[in-house]
């Protein structure tokens, strides 16, 4: 699965199944983890690669990008808002102690896009840990 860029605003369509959304342990570190899920359009298995360099803050996609509303994201539970002790993270949280994050990319049969959102590092003392709130397939909106 080829990570991608998106400059243009996205509708989420539906959250994909997984088998598995959270990791844990030192090894994560090492290398990274296998998000694993099935494209609902060609069904074609698919698997995104997280590592501690994997990702954006997931409010630059409101903030700095536009690409969708604070609104959208908490409505479809994508992240919850920070408590104030937890504002130096950012605005949002997917898992305690850790930033939101967020990529994108498309199915390696038919090239449909999705958006995966995760926190990932140590939460706790040697507590190394990747949370993935989902992955959803996207449309893009043209603006042209």
């Amino acid at each position: 699965m080829k990570k991608i860029d998106i400059n243009n605003p996205i509708i989420l369509k539906n959250k994909i199944a997984l088998s598995t959304n959270i990791f844990e342990g030192s090894t994560i570190y090492e290398y990274g983890v296998e998000v694993k899920f099935k494209c609902p359009i060609c069904q074609t298995n698919n698997n995104v690669i997280i590592d501690d360099n994997t990702g954006n803050l997931l409010e630059d996609l409101y903030i700095r990008k536009k690409l969708i509303t604070k609104k959208e994201i908490l409505k479809n539970n994508i992240a919850k808002e920070s408590p104030h002790i937890y504002r130096h993270l950012g605005e949002l949280m997917i898992f305690q102690n850790l930033s939101a994050l967020y990529l994108f990319s498309k199915c390696n049969n038919c090239e449909a896009k999705f958006m995966t959102s995760f926190s990932f590092g140590e939460s706790q003392p040697s507590r190394n840990v990747c949370y993935i709130s989902g992955v959803w397939l996207i449309d893009e909106i043209n603006t042209v």
